[in-house]
């Protein structure tokens, strides 16, 4: 089990990772239908990984509410 810094450290790391991932994301979507077939590719590779670390988050923070009672 992970201590509250450790979860508030990877909550972090994962904050950043997703900031990184939007932006990345918004830029291939401002593309359209300009991508090819590996960008489109990527775009959903990224769009996964976002939304697996929101998912990562959420049990982050449902972990740090058990610490905290």
């Amino acid at each position: 089990m992970l201590n509250e810094k450790e979860i508030k450290h990877f909550k972090l790391i994962l904050k950043k990772e997703n900031c990184r991932l939007e932006s990345n994301i918004k830029f291939f979507k401002s593309k359209g239908t300009d991508l090819d077939e590996a960008c489109l590719e990527e775009q959903k590779r990224q769009e996964n990984a976002l939304s697996e670390n929101k998912e990562t988050i959420i049990k982050l923070d449902k972990m740090l509410r058990e610490i905290s009672n």
